[in-house]
């Protein structure tokens, strides 16, 4: 069994410590917002409602440390329905570790209490959040010289060959031909991708 504590990403320990600060039913229920997402029942965890509700007079929580907060569970959530953990296991795996505080272990553990069953049950911990995995892109740049409609259009392009495994190993290749503002734009999500995921 691998330690969640131990195999957690780079900025976990920080989104922890913020945690800890959060009272005890504010965390259960963005505890189960966060199991509701994996479990595929909601669309996205409303970051702007959670930073409105934790954020009082004197201490304004930014978008960016709540994001990595929520990140930060559900990694801890996902990590534990794919090995089944067990309440009592949660609460010594994460226990190993002198970050978390006892009442902030105390309210991860109610969460997985009441939907570590529901996850871990009909195989959906084998699929939480399973959207396959990126093997390869390929890309290339292209003219597009002329059409039916026009003689002249010289019309730069972007073709990309994302090849994916699902969650069941077999592979497919998707084709995407994108003109040059979509790939300006692609480009640019996959930066703020980049940069989310460093926060974890």
């Amino acid at each position: 069994m691998a330690s969640i504590v131990k195999d957690a990403p780079e900025g976990f320990g920080v989104a922890v410590e913020i945690l800890n600060s959060f009272n005890e039913e504010d965390l259960i229920l963005l505890g189960s917002e966060v199991t509701q997402f994996l479990q595929y029942k909601i669309g996205a965890v409303n970051v702007n409602k959670w930073r409105e509700k934790l954020s009082d007079n004197k201490n304004k929580l930014d978008e960016t440390k709540l994001q990595s907060c929520i990140n930060a569970l559900i990694y801890i959530y996902r990590c534990s329905a794919k090995e089944k953990l067990s309440v009592e296991q949660l609460r010594t795996d994460l226990g190993t570790s002198i970050m978390f505080s006892e009442s902030t272990l105390t309210s991860l553990c109610t969460v997985w209490s009441k939907q570590g069953p529901i996850m871990m049950s009909s195989g959906l911990s084998e699929h939480i959040l399973g959207v396959g995995q990126l093997l390869d892109i390929q890309w290339k740049v292209g003219v597009a010289m002329c059409s039916d409609h026009c003689k002249q259009l010289n019309s730069p392009f972007v073709t990309l060959v994302l090849t994916v495994s699902d969650t069941r190993g077999n592979i497919k290749s998707h084709t995407l031909e994108l003109t040059m503002e979509q790939f300006r734009n692609f480009n640019k999500q996959l930066k703020d991708i980049g940069r989310m995921m460093e926060m974890v």
